[in-house]
């Protein structure tokens, strides 16, 4: 004959079997991540280009998560001494943090000849540093990011107080340096 359960053992088999479910959803969406795919393997014609220097990224630690069972308290039968067993703690379960990967810019393009002939001829009358920074060209004040010369589509980028260096660039990506 079926002995019936008492109510706190209804509980314990209850939140066990509600542990299981969770490990099982758990695993299943570790399990269905899609993997990274791996980088494609290097040219077989390495061309000379400068390197960017190489992205640090943050130590990433996992993610544990820890879980309890529900304690069991055992009742006494009549005339015998109540059992006890010690509680088993599970393993905690450990889920990884995703990684993010940030795209890689390419180095911009190489300046023209016209290009860099046009930045070594400018007759600059004068520059003003500072968070707003100003160049004199010919008699014309421009500040970073205005149109220098629309021919060419080239734009005033910026001035570097401790190098002395007015940075253009013109309408491909392509930055050419002038020292003043």
């Amino acid at each position: 004959m079926a002995a019936k359960l008492g109510p706190k053992k209804k509980l314990i088999f209850i939140g066990g079997g509600a542990f299981v479910v969770l490990l099982v959803i758990i695993g299943g969406f570790v399990s269905s991540r899609k993997k990274p795919e791996p980088p494609p393997p290097p040219s077989a014609n390495p061309v000379a280009t400068p390197e960017a220097p190489p992205e640090e990224k943050p130590a990433e630690e996992p993610i544990v998560a820890e879980t309890t069972p529900a304690e069991s308290t055992p009742t006494p039968v009549e005339g015998k001494p109540a059992e006890t067993k010690p509680v088993e703690k599970p393993a905690p379960v450990v889920v990884a943090a995703p990684v993010v990967e940030t795209p890689v810019e390419p180095p911009p393009p190489p300046p023209s000849n016209q290009f860099k002939a046009w930045v070594e001829g400018l007759k600059i009358s004068g520059v003003r540093g500072g968070a707003s920074p100003r160049v004199f060209i010919g008699g014309t004040s421009f500040q970073k990011g205005d149109l220098v010369n629309p021919q060419l589509g080239i734009t005033f980028e910026g001035y570097s107080n401790e190098t002395r260096l007015l940075t253009f660039k013109d309408q491909t990506g392509a930055k050419v340096d002038r020292r003043h």
